[in-house]
C-alpha cells in the first residue's frame, strides 16, 4: 500500500500555504497563443443549456452535470489543471509517484477540497483477464455509497468513459499523458454540486505497471500476469470560500501558460434506457 499524506489546517492557514506557490514561469515561445481552458465556442468553457460533458485535463477525466454552476465548474477544472502543473513541474510521475500525489493532494487540499486520507492500494483479482477501466469503476462505485447523488455521478462517469472512446483527440490526448512504456497513471473525477453550492467529485486515483506496452491503459483487457494495479476512490468536496479567495490567483497564474493541447472537451454518451416489458 502506497500512503500519502493529508495535512490538517484551518481555512486561512490553507490560503496562506496556496499563496506561496508558483507556477514556474512559461518559456518565452509559450506566450503567444495563451488560452485557459478554452471551449469551441467561449474561453470560458462554459457549457451550453443543459449539456452535459467531460473534458480530459492532462491525464484527469472529468465529467460535469449540466446542473452544475460556471463557479463549481471552475473549481473542479481550474483546481485540477492548477494541481497538476504544481506537481509536473516539481515530481515526474513514472519516476516518483509518490512524491508526485503528495504534492498534488497538498495543492488540492490548499485550494479548499477537503480530502481525508489517500492510501493506493494493490488490487487482487481471480480473474485471469483485467480491465484497468472497470477496476476503477469498481473502486469508484464503492466510494460512491448507495445515495442518489452517487449514483447519479456514476452513471456521468459511464456515460464519459462511452463518450471518451469516440473522441479522438481526447482519448489520444489522455493516453499520451497516462501511459509510457513502463507504467501508466491517472485520475477519474467525476462531478456534480451540492445544493449548498459547494463542488463535489468522486476522486479515484490509479497506478498500473505492466509488462507490455499497449500504448494505452484504459479501454483494453489486460493478462493478470502482465499487469499489477493500484488505486484509491473516495468522495472530496470543496469550500467554496476558499476558492472565492484564491480564484484570482488560480486564473492569473494559468493565464499565463500555453494549454492548449492539454486538454480536450468530448460529450458524455448515455446509453438508452431499455424498454419495458409489455
Amino acid at each position: 500500500m502506497l500512503t500519502i499524506h493529508i495535512p490538517d489546517a484551518t481555512e486561512n492557514e490553507r490560503v496562506k500555504k496556496f499563496e506561496a506557490l508558483r507556477l514556474a514561469p512559461p518559456r518565452p515561445l509559450d506566450a503567444p497563443s495563451v488560452r485557459v481552458l478554452p471551449d469551441d465556442d467561449s474561453a470560458d468553457f462554459v457549457p451550453k443549456k443543459d449539456e452535459e460533458h467531460g473534458v480530459v485535463i492532462g491525464n484527469t477525466v472529468v465529467t460535469l452535470e449540466p446542473q452544475m454552476s460556471v463557479t463549481a465548474m471552475d473549481a473542479v477544472q481550474y483546481c485540477t489543471f492548477y494541481a497538476q502543473m504544481i506537481a509536473n513541474q516539481e515530481f515526474d510521475k513514472s519516476t516518483h509517484l509518490i512524491e508526485w500525489y503528495q504534492k498534488y493532494t497538498d495543492t488540492m487540499t490548499w485550494m479548499g477540497w477537503n480530502l481525508t486520507s489517500f492510501n493506493l492500494k494493490e488490487t487482487v483479482s481471480s480473474d485471469t483477464s483485467i480491465d484497468v477501466d472497470q477496476v476503477a469503476l469498481k473502486m469508484l462505485a464503492a466510494a460512491a455509497g448507495p445515495g442518489a447523488a452517487g449514483a447519479v455521478l456514476m452513471a456521468s462517469l459511464k456515460a464519459g468513459l462511452d463518450g471518451l472512446k469516440d473522441s479522438k483527440k481526447a482519448v489520444g490526448l489522455f493516453h499520451k499523458e497516462s501511459t509510457n512504456d513502463k507504467n501508466a497513471s491517472f485520475q477519474l473525477m467525476p462531478a456534480g454540486e451540492r445544493s449548498n453550492g459547494s463542488a463535489m467529485i468522486l476522486f479515484n486515483c490509479m497506478y498500473c505497471t505492466t509488462k507490455v506496452n499497449k500504448g494505452k491503459v484504459l479501454f483494453v483487457s489486460w493478462n493478470k500476469s502482465d499487469v499489477r494495479i493500484w488505486g484509491n476512490a473516495q468522495r472530496m468536496e470543496n469550500l467554496p470560500g476558499i476558492y472565492q479567495r484564491i480564484k484570482h490567483k488560480v486564473e492569473e497564474e494559468l493565464a499565463d501558460y500555453l494549454v492548449d493541447g492539454f486538454h480536450e472537451k468530448f460529450a458524455l454518451k448515455r446509453k438508452p434506457a431499455p424498454k419495458s416489458a409489455g
